[in-house]
Formats: structure tokens, sequence, C-alpha cells
């Protein structure tokens, strides 16, 4: 007896199934990603908004780790932060490697984004996993508005990292001349 046949409708009948599947569960993506971050990660405000007044959290994670917050920063997507900020996304929340959304703004050299977060509450001084603190990798990068922003909103200025350098010590060794008088002009060592 060929079993072919059997093997193939039940194939189809499975398909068919997954085809008809609840409209909750339409949504989820096949390798994780909550609706939110998927919608995030498109480049999608309309979207992010519609899952936001849904009621979905905006705390949710991607497979990196990584909130919809932070995906919005590193893209440079103000109308999406200010939509994340509006339903109470966390300025608190860490990527794996320890990273806040104002560190990636800090690095990204966005003064309006670091200045958005820094409104929304997001702590400036906080260290990520290799103890450095926005206003170090505003340093690092080159980023004169984004240290200019820190520095106005009382980011600590001698702070040091796990390898013991700080915010002016980054600066110099990365050449970062656009950073380094707003540094050594307020008083950092």
């Amino acid at each position: 007896m060929d079993r072919t046949l059997p093997t193939a409708l039940l194939i189809l009948l499975s398909a068919a199934l997954t085809l008809r599947a609840d409209q909750a569960f339409a949504d989820i993506d096949l390798l994780g990603e909550p609706p939110v971050v998927q919608a995030a990660r498109d480049g999608d405000t309309d979207e992010v908004r519609a899952h936001l007044i849904r009621g979905e959290s905006p705390h949710e994670v991607g497979n990196d780790g990584r909130s919809a917050l932070i995906i919005a920063v590193i893209a440079e997507n103000r109308p999406m932060i200010e939509a994340l900020l509006e339903h109470s996304a966390s300025v608190f929340q860490t990527d794996r490697v320890g990273n806040t959304a104002l560190h990636y703004a800090a690095e990204g050299g966005s003064d309006r984004i670091v200045a958005l977060l820094i409104a929304g509450n997001a702590p400036i001084d906080e260290t990520n996993g290799q103890g450095l603190t926005p206003l170090m990798m505003a340093a690092r990068a080159n980023r004169p508005g984004a240290a200019q922003a820190l520095v106005d909103a009382g980011a600590h200025m001698n702070r040091l990292d796990y390898t013991g350098r700080s915010a002016l010590m980054w600066a110099e060794e990365n050449r970062s001349n656009a950073v380094l008088p707003i540094l050594r002009a307020a008083g950092a060592q």
C-alpha cells in the first residue's frame, strides 16, 4: 500500500489548520520575537504604537536581549522613542551587555535623543558590563553633542571604568578632539 497519499493529506491538513490559527497567535514571530520588538526592528512606528495601545508591554525584549526602546534609539527613530516613552518604556532596562538606551544614544551621538532620554529620567551614570557610563561612551566615540548634554545633566566626570579609564582618558586615547574641550571645561580629570 502506498503511504504517500495519506502523508500528503496530513501535511495539507496541518498547513490548513496552521493558516486558520487564532488572531491572537497571528502576530507571533517564528523566531520568538515579541510583536512590539519586531515592529521596532522593522522601523514601523505606527505598528509599535498599535501594539502598545492594545496593551502589549514596552518591556519585551528580542532574541538579542534588546528592548524596543533600545532598538529605536539605535535606529535614531525619535517618533518611536517618544511613543515608547509615552507608554512607560523603561529607561533603566539593559541589554545583555548592560547597555541602557542612553548608552546607545550617547555612543550614536544624537544630543536630541540623549536629552529626550534624560528628560525621561534615564540614569546618566549607569555603568554597563565594562563599567562604561554613557559619558565615557560619548567621549570614546567623539560625540560632542551627546557629551555636552550629559555634562549639562550632571554626569559624573571622573568615574572610572573597569580598566581604570575616565571619560577624559577615553577621549584622549581615541583623539576625540571635539569632546576633549567639553570635558576639560566641565572639570574632568
